[in-house]
């Protein structure tokens, strides 16, 4: 019934607003892993948290098709480099700041660009002040990932 393998029949009631909105990311990157961040974690549903407890080794949560793990740089990015080597491509969607409510794409890893960039994106207390992060200034692709310029 929907890109994350789930039958509307055996889901028993209405989807979440969250899972409403993570059934049409997934729509929009099929051939994605979600992973979305749901206060101190990110959760995955349906056949992508088969495939983190298949090629991450994590386990599956409360008997269902879900899967989550804590959110910090350590655990996402080794949950990527679990998924990136298996050939898999990520899609990250992290809350915003100002409203917990409100979910936004972070950031596409691919088995080619696996590395997830943490603080280069700007928050409104930054701006003009680059106090978050150093900005970028130019990207080259690499036989062996991707080489940043920072200013």
């Amino acid at each position: 019934d929907n890109r994350f393998g789930w039958l509307r029949s055996m889901a028993g009631h209405k989807p979440t607003a969250l899972f409403a909105q993570a059934l049409q990311w997934k729509s929009q990157t099929p051939h994605c892993v979600l992973l979305v961040q749901v206060g101190d974690f990110f959760e995955a549903w349906g056949i992508d948290a088969v495939m983190l407890v298949q090629w991450c080794g994590l386990n599956p949560m409360a008997r269902r098709a879900r899967a989550g793990f804590p959110v910090n740089a350590a655990s996402l990015q080794q949950t990527v480099d679990c998924l990136t080597r298996a050939e898999v491509s990520v899609a990250v969607y992290v809350q915003s700041a100002e409203n917990k409510t409100m979910r936004v794409l972070r950031q596409v890893l691919t088995p080619g660009a696996p590395t997830y960039l943490h603080g280069n994106e700007l928050g409104k207390e930054a701006i003009g002040e680059f106090s978050e992060g150093r900005p970028y200034i130019a990207m080259r692709l690499r036989t062996d990932g991707l080489l940043f310029a920072e200013i």
